[in-house]
């Protein structure tokens, strides 16, 4: 399967593969070095978060936004992707928002791939272990680069979003539809 999605991926016409789940990103990145295309495909594999940052045009000022948002730091994205920096870099480009690390980022939340299937105790100890950090951030928001994570540990009264969601909102008017129709 590995082989099959290198070949694939390497058939597109395309500068970049960007992934917009932390854990799918994780897993991508962990193919073997060798093989057929997967230095091509390693080489233009990147995280949406961090390609933003790179992409971003100097003139694009985001709408300004008066919330706390705090950021969960999926195990995913800290551990194997290394980036977790970016979501705090990308959230900084939206003037007057206050964001924070939600406590314990270092603990899993308990989605861990098929954890949440395999130790279902331990996993629900992990998630209500989050819920409580995010409650006591006293957050207007919380953002999540995996939406596994961000699925997991959602609730009936909160739900986590992705950070892009958040800048999509914030771009200028009638730049973007999605903006336009979901501001807040």
């Amino acid at each position: 399967m590995i082989a099959n999605n290198i070949r694939v991926f390497n058939a597109l016409e395309v500068d970049a593969l960007l992934h917009t789940a932390s854990g799918c990103g994780a897993m991508l990145a962990e193919y073997p070095m060798d093989g057929e295309g997967a230095e091509t495909f390693h080489r233009r594999l990147a995280d949406i978060n961090e390609f933003l940052l790179s992409h971003w045009p100097d003139d694009l000022q985001l709408q300004p936004l008066h919330m706390k948002v705090a950021v969960h730091e999926p195990c995913s994205q800290r551990n194997v992707l290394k980036n977790a920096g970016s979501v705090y870099a990308l959230l900084a480009k939206i003037p007057a928002l206050n964001v924070v690390p939600l406590q314990d980022n270092q603990l899993c939340c308990g989605a861990g791939g098929s954890y949440m299937l395999t130790h279902p105790d331990n996993a629900e100890q992990l998630r209500e272990l989050k819920r409580q950090h995010i409650a006591s951030a006293s957050a207007d928001i919380v953002v999540s680069s995996n939406y596994g994570c961000a699925a997991f540990i959602s609730e009936q009264t909160r739900k986590i979003e992705h950070p892009l969601a958040l800048l999509a909102r914030q771009l200028p008017a009638g730049l973007c539809a999605y903006s336009d129709q979901n501001r807040h």
